[in-house]
Parts: C-alpha cells; sequence; structure tokens
C-alpha cells in the first residue's frame, strides 16, 4: 500500500522528467492509503458522487443552475477558486497555531518539561477524554505526537523570530 508521501518519495529516486503517471506506471500500485476519516468520506462519495457534491454545496451555491449562462458560471468558479486559495492559507496558520497550541500544552502539563516522553504524551491524552472524540486512542496519540513535533518547530521559530512568524512562513507541507 502507498501513501501519496510514499509516491512522492519515490519521485525523488526517478528521473525528475519523469511524471507522477510514468511513475504509476512504472510501479504496481493498486492501492493509495489516504488517512482513515478522508478515506470513509471517499468511499461515501466514490459509491454516490451526489453526496460530494451536497457537502460541497455552501461552497458552489447556484454555480450548477442550468438558466445561468456560461460567462456567470465562469465567473462563480473563479471568484469561489480564490475563496479556496484564501481560506487554504487561512487554514494552514490556524494548524500552525493548533500545533504550537498542543505543544505549549504539553509544556504547561510536563511543568516545562521539553522532551516529549511517553508520560507526557499520556498526560494529554488524558485532558483529551472527551465523548466528542470518536477517535482511536492510537490515532489520538500519532496525532498528538506529530502535532507537538511540529508545534515544537513552530514554537522554536516564534521564540527566535517573533510570534508573527506563523503568519510569515511560506506555504510548505507542515509534516515535512
Amino acid at each position: 500500500m502507498y501513501s501519496v508521501g510514499r509516491l512522492i518519495q519515490q519521485l525523488n529516486n526517478y528521473d525528475k522528467e519523469l511524471t507522477l503517471e510514468a511513475l504509476l506506471e512504472k510501479k504496481e500500485i493498486s492501492v493509495i492509503a489516504l488517512p482513515q476519516d478522508i478515506h470513509n468520506l471517499f468511499q461515501t462519495w466514490k459509491k454516490n458522487p451526489s453526496h460530494f457534491w451536497k457537502a460541497c454545496g455552501a461552497q458552489l451555491g447556484t454555480l450548477w443552475d442550468s438558466e445561468k449562462s456560461i460567462e456567470s458560471v465562469a465567473t462563480e468558479a473563479y471568484l469561489a477558486v480564490r475563496r479556496l486559495r484564501v481560506r487554504r492559507l487561512w487554514d494552514t496558520i490556524l494548524w500552525r497555531f493548533y500545533a504550537n497550541f498542543f505543544y505549549s500544552l504539553a509544556l504547561l502539563l510536563g511543568n516545562g518539561q521539553v522532551n516529549m516522553s511517553d508520560g507526557l504524551y499520556q498526560r494529554l491524552l488524558k485532558v483529551l477524554q472527551s465523548e466528542k472524540i470518536t477517535d482511536e486512542i492510537a490515532v489520538i496519540e500519532g496525532n498528538l505526537r506529530s502535532w507537538t513535533a511540529a508545534g515544537s518547530r513552530y514554537h522554536k521559530i516564534c521564540l527566535r523570530l517573533d510570534k508573527g512568524a506563523l503568519f510569515l512562513l511560506p506555504q510548505v507541507p507542515d509534516n515535512v
């Protein structure tokens, strides 16, 4: 099973001129792994694409109204993509903030302990016990490990540059 990240790593091992399609032709890849929550949604949407479009309805509004001119539809589509681009940037900044929050929470629970120990992760898990969180404990812990690791990096950047650094960092994958 391949994840998208593993496919991208494979690209680094091949001729830079090759496309992703060429890589896929060379490799026998039958399944690309998605995060479980996305995988579940994908399976639903794959079986019934109208569920996807209903979920997108708030963003699309009346874009697909058969009474609209092609110019009107194109204009609305352009504006929708522009809003999505801004939202993606906003979501990235929020993600960085929350990753930094979980690292700061770990510092608080660990009385300033900088190294993330298993005991500290257990304290974080205990704080997150809620019936609202339906993820498996292993998934929660995996998320916390990823988020606090990123939060630690953001924390160091903010200490060196300023608290506004989370806004100023370039758009790069946060899990690198």
